[in-house]
């Protein structure tokens, strides 16, 4: 039939056995998935419990870990623990300050990526991420809207 044609004319373009040869045994080729690059390792300084719920589905979601903390304590044993490549700090956070947080993390995790994000009619906000260290500051909407990519980021061009 034409659309089993097309189906083939597809595997074939792909490398790929025919299918009836896969599922009646008769070739033993695997096709191997691409390489799955690693999962970030994060740790969240949220205090509003569904927006954290939102952030820790999504990184389950993803495949990724990600531990929300909500005092400077608990931050510091979350960074000597987790080593984490990806801190996000919401600067609307109650009860810890979202700029001692960000300097914590830039002094005992150099080398993490520290995303803070801020209501848009806070702009202030912005200013006081920036001063304390954070790598980028992005209003709550475009925080949310790249979420998934923070925590799933596209795999480094391998090289030869």
């Amino acid at each position: 039939s034409k659309s089993l044609s097309r189906k083939r004319a597809f595997e074939a373009s792909r490398g790929l056995k025919p299918a009836a040869q896969v599922v009646l045994g008769i070739s033993r080729s695997v096709t191997r998935k691409p390489e799955t690059p690693p999962m970030a390792t994060c740790i969240a300084v949220v205090s509003d419990l569904i927006f954290s719920t939102r952030i820790t589905a999504t990184a389950k979601k993803l495949g990724a870990t990600c531990r929300v903390v909500m005092t400077l304590d608990a931050l510091k044993d979350a960074l000597e623990s987790d080593a984490p490549d990806l801190v996000l700090v919401d600067m609307n956070s109650q009860g810890v300050s979202a700029e001692d947080s960000i300097r914590m993390v830039k002094t005992r995790r150099p080398t993490a990526r520290v995303v803070a994000f801020f209501s848009h009619v806070q702009t202030e906000l912005l200013e006081q991420a920036e001063s304390a260290g954070a790598d980028d500051v992005w209003p709550r909407s475009a925080f949310v809207q790249r979420l998934p990519e923070l925590l799933n980021p596209p795999p480094f061009p391998s090289t030869p």
